[in-house]
């Protein structure tokens, strides 16, 4: 019921607004000639004969704008704040960062963070997303017919707003032609006199700075890693699940697909597990190849035992395949200056 009476308003709004402009083109046919010059603003010295203390004016501005320019870089505004030592912390932390530190941070935050994937993303199959979705293209399609039957009335009382040219005026070109003469030739007689006044002693000095600077990373190496089976299920409980065995016996495994009772996708599963693997190793995660190796079968090694939990049991251990490689920075572009000094002898 509301969503038909807001596509009655709205169509009633158009017809209105379309019924406004019709009068507004013909008022402009009738009333306006067609010479007539529009959005032009004639430039006048108002301003300048009856603003007193121009001059004053303009000086008090500057400095304001210099006393706010120095206040901003001397970051006195910050005190002002409530949370004034935080923010002059985090600032001065961000200042310190590199660019791969802050993606890395970036992304931890991003991982951490349950809820991003469902507020990034529009969930088209939810019952209220469809149900508006249709209301939105049923407006649109009345709003369209509408609209388009208006215009055909309007045309047939003779309302068309296009605008009209005017006459216009050209004024006539005027050519003087003069009268050329054939101008002589000059011939000049040329002395040049070359003589050696001082001496000098030169040095050309080569400088060479770096541009553009990059990681240049070394062959990949096969690592693994075997990590302790109730850390895995009390810390990332979202990495595996669970499955029956037997009656009251279930076993956990971890083998990167999404299971039942995981909220991850197998990409953010895949993501966590990249990163708890530099971080353990205390390198970036660019260090660390995007395809990681899950225990086979999703079970682990040694023994089975409870979780605390009901009917559920994990190994101890379980093994976790990646590949790693070390790099170092490296120049890629190179500018060089030259510099030339020279002493009179």
């Amino acid at each position: 019921m509301m969503n038909r009476w807001s596509s009655m308003v709205l169509a009633t709004f158009l017809i209105l607004l379309l019924i406004g402009q019709a009068g507004l083109c013909i008022a402009s046919e009738t009333r306006l000639p067609p010479m007539q010059k529009k959005n032009k603003n004639e430039v006048t010295d108002f301003f300048p004969k009856e603003v007193k203390d121009k001059v004053e004016i303009e000086q008090m501005m500057e400095e304001s704008r210099i006393n706010a320019a120095n206040s901003i870089e001397r970051k006195e505004a910050l005190t002002l704040l409530p949370d004034s030592d935080q923010i002059a912390e985090k600032s001065l932390e961000l200042e310190e960062m590199n660019q791969s530190e802050a993606e890395q941070k970036g992304l931890q935050t991003r991982a951490e963070d349950n809820e991003y994937w469902s507020r990034a993303h529009v969930n088209y199959k939810d019952p209220q997303v469809i149900r508006h979705k249709e209301d939105v293209d049923d407006i649109a399609k009345a709003s369209s017919k509408l609209i388009a039957r208006l215009f055909d009335k309007l045309k047939e009382l003779g309302v068309d707003c296009k605008q009209k040219k005017g006459e216009r005026e050209i004024e006539p070109e005027l050519y003087i032609e003069i009268e050329r003469e054939k101008q002589k030739e000059v011939t000049y007689d040329k002395y040049l006199c070359e003589y050696l006044r001082n001496r000098y002693n030169c040095r050309d000095s080569l400088s060479l700075t770096c541009k553009v600077k990059a990681m240049r990373w070394n062959s990949w190496q096969d690592r693994e890693m075997p990590l302790d089976g109730k850390m895995l299920y009390h810390t990332y409980p979202d990495w595996g699940w669970s499955v029956k065995w037997k009656r009251k016996r279930h076993g956990w495994h971890i083998d990167g697909a999404k299971g039942s009772e995981s909220s991850l996708s197998p990409e953010q599963i895949n993501f966590q597990v990249r990163q708890f693997i530099a971080n353990s190793l205390g390198v970036s995660i660019e260090q660390i190849h995007e395809v990681i190796g899950f225990p086979p079968s999703g079970r682990g090694i040694g023994n089975i035992t409870p979780l605390y939990s009901r009917w559920r049991v994990a190994w101890d251990q379980y093994v976790f395949k990646y590949k790693f490689r070390d790099g170092y920075l490296d120049c890629f572009d190179w500018q060089e200056r030259w510099d030339e000094k020279c002493i009179l002898e």
